[in-house]
């Protein structure tokens, strides 16, 4: 278990640190200490702080945060003379700069991956996949797995070192679930400007790539510039000139990919690796960082903005799990949690009353399996009844079923925008409510069903989602007693 599986099950960890309930799924050797890493709750990519990094060694080791081998390892690079200065008598302002300029250099040797610190720091290097290393005690006792773990998770949640993170003006890491689904429009331009500023130029309006014609805050190339407002190079225009370029860039964008937070970075950064998960992971020539590098850097920036802003951050489409499997149906100000809990009238279900044209959003990660056609309502006075035998109960609706083989139905919508095979993410715009089917007034149903084909009552999942509150496993979700 290397620092590659170290990076994928931690940084899986924060997904599933909220809202939904951990479910452990062993790697392919079924390590158990893969299953415990998904227990620190903290992100491993984006950018991480070096001071708060160093407040966690210090809450991990708070007798001896450094060894001798360490304070002379990296003595120097703290300007502190190892032969002249034994860590004996060191004082705390000097144990802390060595702490510091350690961190940061495991951090530039690892580009910037959090887990580098707390690994090398156990074990003095970072072993291969399935070295015993890993989980073998060391001469103190300690398991280097678990203390890696258990590091993670002071780094995510310790109060002396969440006060070392607020006093360097430290913020969370973008892994954070909220940021890759966060909505973007126009009024939150002015922070995705701020952001992309920061990231391209440090604010600098003057700004001249040295390898390349890109200029200006932004590092407009020439060709993309394309003498906008009469300027040659956008460094040659006053800031004014440049944000206005930057602001229709940001609304091109929007119209053409979509209003993720996240997508404007890859946008700007390299849009070939927009949906293009090849490209994500591959260093353009010319840069220092791969697209996903820079989308988790530009996204911790952008969440500091937010922050400077006053501006929430708000998903776009349903309020999503914190893992991304589960979604709301509906937008959170269109229903009441008492609309969430009432019974069904005749099987395992529920019926939520809401005007006519209300989005919808995908309520599952999955592929679409289903999609009913019938466009009239049973109970319309003009003649729009039909047997079951010539339409659809569901009206216009679909199912949907999860990688586990759980099926979610969606039923009486005005307009359904997927179709079968169709391979969807919780949250998703996927039409509109209506008053199609079986159905005497606007509303939408929706269920649950086990892959054995039984239904079961969505109510507590739904309240749970609505509330923010942690959901409830699926297993555990009743078939009865959600029926009126």
């Amino acid at each position: 278990m290397g620092i590659s599986k170290i990076a994928v099950f931690a940084g899986a960890a924060l997904l599933a640190s909220t809202m939904m309930p951990l479910m452990c799924t062993t790697s392919s050797d079924s390590s158990t200490t893969d299953v415990k890493l998904l227990a620190a709750g903290i992100c491993t990519y984006g950018w991480p702080s070096a001071d708060r990094a160093a407040a966690t060694i210090r809450a991990a080791q708070p007798d001896a945060p450094l060894t001798n081998e360490q304070w002379s390892q990296w003595a120097n690079s703290a300007d502190i003379d190892p032969t002249a200065v034994p860590l004996s008598s060191a004082t705390v302002d000097q144990v802390d700069q060595v702490l510091l300029a350690a961190v940061e250099d495991i951090l530039a040797r690892h580009d910037q991956l959090l887990v580098a610190v707390p690994t090398e720091w156990v074990l003095g290097e970072i072993p291969v996949d399935d070295d015993p290393a890993w989980t073998t005690p060391n001469d103190a006792g300690v398991v280097p797995a678990d203390y890696i773990t258990n590091w993670l998770n002071l780094y995510a949640v310790d109060p002396t070192v969440l006060a070392a993170a607020e006093a360097a003006g430290v913020q969370d890491c973008a892994s954070e679930g909220r940021l890759y689904s966060a909505c973007a429009d126009d009024s939150t331009i002015g922070t995705i400007l701020a952001t992309i500023r920061h990231m391209e130029s440090g604010n600098n309006y003057q700004a001249q790539s040295p390898n390349a014609s890109a200029s200006g805050a932004y590092q407009f190339v020439d060709r993309t510039w394309a003498n906008y407002g009469g300027y040659l190079h956008a460094k040659d225009a006053p800031p004014e000139v440049q944000d206005a370029k930057a602001r229709q860039h940001v609304l091109e964008i929007f119209e053409r990919f979509d209003n993720q937070v996240s997508t404007i970075p890859v946008v700007w950064y390299l849009p070939s690796a927009w949906h293009n998960d090849a490209l994500m992971d591959v260093v353009p020539d010319g840069n220092r960082l791969t697209p996903r590098q820079y989308q988790a850097r530009w996204l911790d920036r952008y969440l500091v903005e937010s922050g400077t802003a006053g501006e929430p951050i708000t998903s776009c489409g349903g309020a999503t799990s914190a893992d991304g499997t589960f979604a709301f149906p509906l937008p959170h100000d269109a229903v009441t949690a008492a609309k969430l809990i009432r019974p069904h009238h005749d099987y395992a279900a529920i019926d939520i009353g809401v005007p006519l044209g209300t989005p919808l959003y995908a309520p599952v990660t999955g592929t679409v399996i289903a999609v009913f056609n019938t466009t009239v309502s049973w109970y319309a006075p003009a003649g729009g009844s039909c047997t079951s035998g010539q339409c659809s109960k569901c009206g216009i609706g679909l199912h949907i079923e999860d990688a586990y083989g759980w099926e979610w139905s969606i039923c009486h919508m005005s307009r359904n925008d997927l179709h079968v095979g169709q391979t969807i993410t919780a949250g998703e715009p996927i039409g509109l409510t209506g008053n199609t089917g079986h159905s005497s007034g606007p509303h939408l149903h929706y269920g649950i069903r086990t892959p054995n084909g039984v239904a079961v009552c969505p109510q507590l999942l739904l309240s749970a989602l609505y509330a923010g509150n942690v959901l409830p496993e699926l297993a555990t979700l009743p078939a009865t007693g959600c029926t009126s």
